[in-house]
């Protein structure tokens, strides 16, 4: 049980770095016109929304494993 729930938080944890990095390409700089500008933070979003989600259902994973 201890190998499965440290491979959880291994993998949590790797998807948020691999996530931060994706969150770095999209950086929005003060040189982007609009458009770009407005899919940058429509991406952004999505990224933030993704690790969320990825957050909770490891959260869920992980307190299922302790009962």
């Amino acid at each position: 049980m201890e190998s499965q729930w440290q491979a959880l938080v291994n993998t949590q944890r790797e998807l948020n770095q691999q996530l931060g990095a994706l969150l770095k390409t999209v950086e929005i700089n003060l040189f982007d016109e609009e458009l770009v500008r407005q899919c940058k933070e429509e991406i952004t979003e999505i990224l933030i929304q993704t690790q969320r989600e990825i957050n909770r259902l490891c959260r869920q994973y992980l307190e299922s494993m302790d009962h």
